[in-house]
């Protein structure tokens, strides 16, 4: 739905009632251009950055113990 400023002024807390109730969003409009959103609070809390990723990887062998292994590539630092 979008609405104009000059409208949304006079009818502001029944908009306000209208989206919290059906959890819809407004577009409010000044010279016909998008300018504002009026959206329902979301109740649930973000998700902690910290341990989003529990569970994603897989750690295989043993990250303490040295790396045996070539990569596949020669590196020789430059520039030293």
């Amino acid at each position: 739905m979008e609405i104009s400023t000059e409208r949304f002024k006079s009818i502001c807390l029944k908009l306000v009632d209208e989206v919290h109730s059906a959890n819809n969003e407004i577009v409010i409009t000044k010279y016909g251009k998008p300018w504002a959103k009026l959206v329902a609070f979301d109740e649930k809390p973000p998700q902690p950055f910290l341990g989003s990723y529990t569970g994603v990887g897989k750690t295989v062998g043993d990250l303490l113990e040295p790396f045996e292994e070539g990569w596949g590539v020669d590196y020789k630092p430059t520039g030293l």
